[in-house]
């Protein structure tokens, strides 16, 4: 919502001295008040992106309103060897509202992708110190690719 993880990629790629081009999206009108992030529908797809993108990540997903679109529209901006990870929690991702419309388990979310992409692997924060203030306590990272 602030750019945060823009600055949390970027700072640890340039501390293995690369420098990748890195956008986030934000639906919010004040998105572009923040580095390296756009205002835009993450359902959404620029024509510049589609098979140009070595990872999607997103701890946002149970934001979507149209799962299955989304999942699409990310893996479609996927290079050959590109990733999608999405960051999955049981204390946020299970519940539904309105700002969070997607509630599923960890099997749910295990089952809906793999009914069309390829789990890599799911790997965990489990004994990393936790540097934010959201999403708290142990946390999932799905690793996607396509087919």
């Amino acid at each position: 919502r602030r750019g945060l993880e823009q600055k949390y990629f970027k700072e640890s790629f340039e501390s293995y001295g690369i420098n990748p081009n890195i956008i986030g999206t934000e639906i919010s009108h004040t998105a572009n008040q923040y580095p390296n992030t756009i205002q835009w529908d993450f359902h959404n797809v620029k024509d510049e992106w589609i098979r140009n993108v070595g990872v999607v990540y997103s701890n946002s997903f149970d934001h979507s309103y149209k799962p299955i679109d989304c999942l699409d529209a990310w893996m479609s901006c996927l290079s050959t060897d590109g990733k999608c990870v999405i960051e999955y929690s049981d204390d946020c991702d299970t519940k539904s509202g309105k700002t969070d419309p997607f509630a599923a388990t960890l099997d749910e979310y295990r089952e809906f992708i793999e009914h069309k992409y390829m789990i890599n692997d799911i790997i965990t924060n489990e004994g990393l110190t936790d540097m934010g203030k959201t999403h708290k306590g142990l946390r999932y990272f799905i690793i996607i690719s396509n087919r």
